[in-house]
């Protein structure tokens, strides 16, 4: 006698599932990962003449999940990040560039600051900051600086530096900010001397 209840139960429970009326619940809809815009901002002077750039960072995920990229890089091409550099990397370095100077022919800034430790802090960087135990390092390259009357000179490198580094803000996760100043000079390509100051806020890409 149980054993014929226990087969109508399951006999029910058969029918119930297969009921058109009782459909089987759709999967649920997965969760798209969470996008986080991040304001970021760069402003420099070099010899009077003073350059900016602005734009968001759109950032996914987190730890070794964690990707970013520019939220209008199409119509305004450049960046302000800090990241990982060297193997093994030793030491990070802020990125500021764009590809959008006005009154330029062929227009662009390209600016890395490397420094160590990862931390806030004020760095001296110069010619014999950059070693291994202290690896440290300015460059910038502007082409076609100056434009006068079209006629574009040599771009522009730093080398022989003497640049005051100071960060402010320094995340200890992607996505967070690493924020900071700088001032100085340094020696072109044919030796001459340029000052150069500057401030960032950038995003924490690794």
């Amino acid at each position: 006698m149980k054993i014929r209840y226990f087969t109508l139960i399951a006999i029910l429970l058969i029918l119930t599932s297969c009921n058109p009326n009782n459909p089987t619940p759709n999967p649920p809809t997965p969760t798209p990962p969470t996008s986080n815009p991040v304001q970021t901002s760069w402003t420099m002077t070099v010899d009077n003449n003073t350059y900016s750039w602005a734009d968001n960072y759109i950032t996914e995920g987190g730890g070794n999940s964690f990707s970013s990229y520019l939220e209008h890089y199409d119509t305004n091409p450049g960046s302000c990040n800090w990241q990982l550099h060297g193997f093994p990397q030793t030491s990070g370095e802020i990125h500021l560039s764009t590809s959008n100077l006005p009154g330029f022919t062929e227009d662009g800034l390209d600016c890395t600051i490397k420094f160590y430790p990862y931390n806030t802090g004020s760095f001296i960087i110069n010619g014999t900051s950059n070693n291994s135990s202290s690896p440290s390092n300015f460059a910038i390259f502007i082409s076609d600086y100056p434009v006068i009357q079209n006629i574009a000179s040599p771009g522009m490198e730093g080398s022989g530096c003497q640049i005051n580094t100071n960060i402010t803000t320094f995340s200890t996760v992607p996505g967070g900010l690493v924020e900071g100043n700088f001032s100085g000079t340094f020696k072109d390509t044919f030796g001459q001397t340029h000052t150069v100051s500057g401030q960032f806020s950038a995003i924490r890409t690794e």
